[in-house]
């Protein structure tokens, strides 16, 4: 249900990202830590949560970097218009 909605709101212009992208962020492994924290005494800077909403934030407020992957500059494309990927509603990753 939740990918034939992703579809028809991205071949609408509504969403951005190509369908096949919530497909692989489902399928992204987590990782766990408790060995760096048991040997190395290693502990994380910041929070899922925190870390959650501050990507939400900056997606929000189109928040760039200073590096060229979080700067690209003036927008090269019209939003909302499909590009190069394949519009199949069944294609398959990998």
């Amino acid at each position: 249900m939740l990918a034939a909605a992703a579809f028809a709101g991205w071949r609408l212009g509504l969403l951005p990202l190509h369908p096949a992208w919530l497909r692989l962020a489902d399928r992204a492994c987590l990782v766990r830590a408790e060995r760096a924290r048991r040997e190395l005494d290693w502990r994380p800077a910041h929070s899922a949560v925190d870390v959650a909403t501050e990507l939400a934030a900056g997606l929000r407020e189109h928040t760039s970097g200073g590096s060229p992957p979080l700067n690209p500059g003036p927008l090269r494309f019209r939003p909302g218009r499909p590009t190069h990927q394949d519009q199949r509603p069944d294609h398959r990753l990998g």
